[in-house]
């Protein structure tokens, strides 16, 4: 049996250490009393050690969660004889529960006995579930679990997590996509081979539509997608890979990937055999499932993922509930901070997304962090008008250009804690000034990632426990800006850990005896602490490092990377750095493989380090000379918004900075053309499209295997197309400019637009019942010399008009007032100038003889309307029951009159009645 101390001053000391609800409350102690000097048994145990690694160790002890303030939970195996240092308790079983579960728990989760809860379970082996669980990755697992099981898996010594489990919500709609805002379009212009080839990208959500032309023969499904599609995953997999065939909207970032799927039902991380055997390397994850501020089973789970497979790369949005304040962490009831939805976002080797708008404004819905422990999050922002969503697929995509650039340089793919590297270098500060909780540390910048990968601007190492290495890098002269960033995939902490961080390196730069370090937040949760800018300070808190420079003397400089803290055999990491010149623009958008739309404001974009605040902006178009569009431009705000006229051409744009012009590559104008289906025959295809101002040919593409190829490059507005060439029934139409191309046109499915050979559509109806109306809606007159509309009775055919070209309009009608009872069939013939005839289907037109009476539906259903056909007006009907009683009467004014039939079940009599005699009757039954 135990002897118990009572040490009331160590309780409460413990409890101001920070021992809080959110880390490990105290009501968690079983008692208020530490156990000394004792021999303890086996199980999970408080305790409070300096130097936990070596205890573990010495005591054959498993370190299952850390806490502030030195404290830690462990679990033990064997008997354990405590010294006069340790510090022990024993713990109540509901520390195992996490945060948002620990509250239902305590107000009776659930109310039913028999009702179940979905949670998952972290064991410390894969002996606790045999059976009956709903996913599992390693040593977690989904299960529904009743109050009593509940219970029983707390008490079971191999579990160490138990959380809810939520189920997943897309990050909003995608609302449009605009590449250019992180320069994405300046990669596709220089480097185009930089495509995605021969790389995977996953969306992790519900399944895209895998007939999708934007995707067409670029799918690879593995068996861990969803049944269920969504538009949704659609929208998310064109942003990352689109093959521009639909429209240039429909062009993503990687536009060549492979695009894979895999169901975000499942929260946990694939299996690595599956992510590896598909050769799956970035995986993107839209969506969230509330603010979840913990390091919890999913958080670990995908931190072991990424150590295991160190290539592959999770993307996440960051959430939608940037303007949402917390209610569990160390943050909570903190305003506009803390509030990534998901604690899977907590994870320190994925990257979490937000969103700013098209003029580089952080969005006030996007999630911020920091995470929970005070960590960066999100690491970046993109562009996403709609949600984080996009933002994440931008960068997904971005992901696959980058290495696929460093596999054509090394034949391997890049470890993620590279390419995680590289975007960060590569971004550009947005929000307050430097990095921040709300944009992390910058902005995508695509063209300039790239650069950094391209030219090898990159260090790839690996250093030991208090291991010290030495890089020298060489600034050039004329730099504005340096810019380095350290990464490492973090080996996974705990699930409950109350900071993440495992292996702690440190970064420094130094030269001529200068030393700088990181920038460093503060991450005290005080929402005036939080807001504060940056500072320069050893960072122990997150596996990024990030340090700038402005204006740095060209020379030689030292990265510094200490191996401060390091467990086991030692850690992998990945500096990249990249150098700003100064005093140099260049334009961004629109490149010479870009356009701008006419009729819309379009944002032309440039990059500039020159300090003048104001520059001159004008455009040439065709080469017609200079016209201003503005002499005050704010050069610093790298944009332009340009409403563009009804114009059509090849233009180029120029900056005058100072005394220096900078004139951009030639670009088209153009409306985003719609081809037109003018006839649809047999053998034969004439599409037809509007005249665009200047242009001097069109392109007309079909989709081929992959994308939408040239066809034709004609100079009229038709372009007549022999449908055997063609497997598939998709066209788009595009202007030309001599030496450039105009917006690329909305593709079609030409057996969709309703339109037959030379017409779309010949109809027939009775109108007033005086005469039958005919009409004929041609989709081309082109080649048509003359129309003939028919009229077929009684086996007698007669011509009832005849249209003779010029037409005045594409519709052509007759009415035909001489009505014969019986069925008339209508028939329009096209004869064509080779004298071919093309003749639409018949519309049928019952008229009536003085004794017809039909009716239908019969039976009917009381309330129900009657269709009663007969020869029409100035006749009357009345209704009889079986006992000759009248029990509904009123007029017939129409050929097709409809009756109300509010009756009784039962069978009745329907008769027509004209100058007070019966015409005819019927029979009809009322269910």
């Amino acid at each position: 049996m135990m002897k118990y101390v009572i040490s009331l001053l160590f309780i409460i000391g413990l409890i101001s250490k920070g021992l809080s609800q959110e880390s490990l409350p105290h009501a968690f102690l079983k008692s208020a009393s530490k156990i000394e000097f004792q021999q303890i048994p086996g199980g999970f145990y408080l305790i409070k050690s300096t130097d936990i690694k070596q205890f573990c160790i010495k005591n054959k002890a498993e370190l299952i969660q850390k806490h502030q303030g030195n404290f830690y939970v462990i679990k033990t195996t064997q008997n354990i004889t405590l010294s006069s240092s340790d510090v022990f308790f024993e713990i109540d079983n509901k520390w195992k529960l996490a945060p948002a579960l620990l509250s239902e728990y305590q107000e009776g989760l659930p109310r039913s006995r028999r009702k179940k809860t979905r949670v998952s379970v972290h064991t410390l082996n894969k002996d606790v579930f045999k059976s009956g669980w709903i996913y599992n990755y390693r040593n977690n697992y989904v299960v529904d679990v009743t109050p009593a099981e509940l219970e029983q898996l707390l008490e079971n010594e191999n579990v160490s997590r138990i959380d809810l489990y939520r189920r997943p919500r897309v990050e909003t709609p995608v609302v449009e996509n605009d590449i250019s805002v992180n320069r994405i379009n300046k990669v596709h212009r220089l480097y185009p081979e930089i495509n995605g080839e021969d790389l995977v990208v996953s969306v992790k959500e519900l399944l895209f539509d895998v007939n999708d032309i934007d995707f067409r023969n670029r799918i690879r499904l593995v068996g861990t997608e969803a049944e269920e599609t969504e538009q949704h995953a659609s929208l998310i997999g064109t942003v990352i890979g689109g093959g521009g065939n639909s429209s240039s909207r429909g062009r993503g970032v990687a536009n060549a990937v492979t695009l894979s799927s895999s169901s975000f039902l499942q929260l946990f991380p694939d299996d690595e055999q599956i992510l590896s055997s598909n050769s799956i390397s970035v995986q993107n994850h839209s969506y969230g499932v509330g603010i979840d501020n913990q390091y919890g089973n999913e958080a670990a789970a995908y931190d072991t993922n990424t150590n295991t497979l160190p290539t592959i790369l999770h993307i996440f949005s960051s959430g939608n509930s940037g303007n949402l304040t917390s209610e569990n962490g160390p943050y909570a009831g903190i305003p506009n901070f803390a509030n990534q939805t998901g604690n899977f976002k907590m994870a320190k080797n994925i990257i979490t997304v937000g969103a700013i708008n098209r003029d580089g404004v952080i969005d006030e819905r996007s999630s911020r962090g920091p995470a929970y422990d005070g960590r960066v999050k999100p690491e970046m922002v993109s562009y996403a008008p709609g949600g984080t969503s996009d933002a994440a697929a931008l960068v997904s995509g971005t992901a696959i250009l980058l290495q696929q650039q460093y596999q054509e340089n090394n034949n391997q793919l890049p470890p993620s804690s590279l390419v995680k590297a590289v975007l960060i270098a590569g971004s550009d500060d947005v929000g307050p000034v430097g990095i921040d909780f709300l944009s992390g540390y910058g902005n995508l910048n695509a063209g300039q990632s790239i650069e950094i990968m391209r030219n090898d601007l990159f260090i790839e190492d690996r250093i030991a426990a208090s291991e010290s290495k030495d890089f020298v890098i060489s600034v050039p002269a004329n730099t504005s800006l340096l810019k380095i960033a350290l990464t490492w995939n973090d080996p996974a902490a705990n699930p409950g850990d109350q900071t993440a961080l495992v292996n702690d390196l440190d970064m420094s730069l130094n030269n001529g005896g200068n030393t700088w370090l990181p920038w460093v937040l503060n991450s005290n949760a005080d929402i005036n602490l939080l807001s504060q800018q940056a500072q320069r300070a050893e960072d122990h808190l997150n596996n990024v490092e990030f340090i700038t420079l402005d204006n740095p003397a060209a020379g030689s400089y030292t990265i510094t990377i200490n191996g401060t803290d390091i467990a086991g055999n030692g850690q992998d990491f990945s500096v990249a750095y990249q150098f700003i010149a100064s005093d140099e623009f260049s334009w961004s958008f629109p490149t010479s493989t870009d356009a701008l739309e006419s009729n819309i404001e379009n944002i032309v974009r440039w990059d500039n380090s020159f300090s003048e605040s104001t520059a001159t902006l004008e455009y040439n178009l065709n080469d017609t000379g200079w016209q201003l569009l503005d002499d005050q431009v704010d050069l610093q705000s790298d944009l332009f918004r340009w409403p563009v006229e009804d114009i059509g051409g090849s233009a180029r744009l120029r900056m005058t900075v100072g005394n220096q012009q900078f004139e951009s590559e030639n670009f088209g104008i153009s409306p985003e053309l719609l081809p037109r289906v003018l006839f649809n025959c047999d053998e034969e295809l004439l599409l037809g499209w509007s005249e665009v101002p200047n242009a001097t040919a069109y392109n007309v593409r079909f989709l081929d295997d992959r994308y939408m190829e040239i066809t034709q490059t004609v100079t009229d507005t038709t372009a007549l197309l022999v449908k055997a060439d063609f497997q598939e029934s998709f066209f788009s139409v595009e202007a030309v400019f001599d030496d450039v191309q105009g917006k690329r046109g909305r593709a079609i499915d030409y057996e969709l637009q309703g339109v037959d050979c030379y017409f779309s559509n010949f109809f027939a109806f009775l109108a007033d019942d005086s005469f039958v109306s005919t009409t004929l809606n041609l989709s081309t007159s082109i080649n048509v010399s003359q129309v003939i509309f028919e009229k077929t009775n009684g086996g007698n055919t007669e011509t009832i008009a005849v249209f003779d070209p010029p037409f005045e309009e594409l519709s052509l009608s007759f009415d035909d007032p001489n009505l014969i009872s019986g069925t008339n069939t209508y028939r329009a013939t096209i004869i064509l100038e080779d004298g071919t005839r093309i003749q639409t289907d018949p519309a049928e037109i019952f008229i009536p003889m003085e004794n017809t009476l039909i009716l239908f539906p019969n039976p009917i259903s009381a309330g129900s309307d009657l269709n009663v056909i007969s020869i029409g007006a100035d006749q009357t009907f009345e209704i009889v029951d079986l006992s000759g009683r009248v029990v509904e009467k009123g007029e017939i004014s129409f050929i097709n009159e409809l009756v109300d039939i509010e009756l009784r079940p039962g069978f009745y009599i329907f008769r027509t009645i004209r100058d007070g005699r019966t015409v005819e009757a019927r029979k009809f039954i009322v269910n």
